[in-house]
């Protein structure tokens, strides 16, 4: 979203990426309310990544509306969704760091956004934010309000999510039941026992980590349509790890071969929105024409009198037109 697409061509390439992103800090630090990865290392990689703008000078730039959530890190306020309506000078590569602050695993983040002067100030100086899962990892109805989204396509990758979904629908009501009651016996669990730990742990900081896994686990992580990697082994392992170009290059093909399958359902499930843009876009091109030119009429280029040449159902005919 901060990039063209011709630069796009390129930035997305193994070897074009820099990945050097996490620095383990150390394990022990977790039980003492602390990260365990270093903060500034991952904002280095940011930097190199992501250019330094904001949220509304990347939708100019790109045409592309990039949409964040972050969660605070205190208990006291609601999340939010960053974007260039409800944020426009929010620094994107910022809003990015802190949507991957994981409690316990990178630090919390303060927001920086430019003011009029193009100078770099904190967002709310009084508040840090951290990864938007914790609290709402799907914004779906803040999208709905916004953009008037009804229909969502998810590209789920997060690792403590993935367990609980399935690449694979099952064809059987039994099975597709059964499993998703497993799947809310095992969150509803979760969520009881991290309620316990909560209300008798003694660090304050702890008790705020396990605050934030409680939202975790009583979260919605699935759209209409959703697009789910497939399992490999060892990933729990690799999570604090740097991949390699090879590793990288592997993840985008998975990326790829995960998407294949749902390409037909996404083009017909969106045939109709399309079809709209097309027509609103026809309708501002024959409105131009006419505030330049008053006496222009309109005619139907060809077909017969009370018969329709539309051949295509979602074909609205303003190709006849203009």
């Amino acid at each position: 979203g901060t990039h063209t697409k011709e630069e796009l061509n390129d930035l997305l390439q193994p070897h074009n990426l820099y990945t050097e992103a996490f620095k383990l800090v150390g394990w022990r630090s977790i039980f003492k309310g602390r990260p365990i990865l270093d903060g500034e290392h991952l904002d280095e990689c940011l930097k190199r990544n992501v250019p330094e703008i904001t949220f509304e000078e990347a939708f100019r730039r790109s045409g592309r509306l990039i949409n964040i959530t972050v969660s605070p890190y205190d208990t006291h306020q609601e999340s939010r969704l960053l974007n260039a309506r409800t944020s426009p000078s929010v620094l994107v590569r910022t809003a990015s760091l802190a949507s991957t602050a994981i409690p316990g695993v990178f630090p919390p983040v303060m927001l920086m956004a430019k003011n009029v002067r193009g100078e770099l100030v904190p967002y709310i100086p009084s508040r840090k934010w951290v990864d938007g899962s914790i609290k709402n990892d799907l914004p779906m109805h803040r999208l709905a309000r916004l953009y008037g989204v009804n229909h969502t396509i998810v590209s789920q990758t997060n690792p403590h999510v993935l367990p609980f979904l399935s690449e694979h629908e099952s064809r059987f009501e039994f099975f597709r039941d059964f499993r998703d009651a497993v799947r809310k016996n095992i969150s509803l669990n979760a969520y009881l026992g991290l309620d316990f730990l909560r209300r008798n742990v003694p660090n304050n900081d702890l008790a705020l980590l396990i605050d934030k896994a409680q939202s975790v686990v009583s979260q919605r992580y699935v759209g209409d349509i959703n697009i789910v990697p497939p399992s490999i082994r060892g990933t729990w392992f690799r999570l604090t790890k740097n991949p390699t170009k090879d590793e990288l290059k592997n993840f985008i093909e998975l990326g790829e071969v995960s998407t294949w399958p749902k390409i037909e359902l996404i083009r017909t499930t969106t045939a109709i929105s399309r079809t709209f843009e097309k027509c609103i876009h026809k309708l501002r091109l024959l409105e131009m024409k006419q505030l330049k030119n008053p006496k222009l009429e309109i005619v139907k280029a060809s077909g017969k009198e009370g018969k329709s040449n539309i051949e295509n159902p979602l074909d609205t005919g303003l190709d006849h037109y203009v």
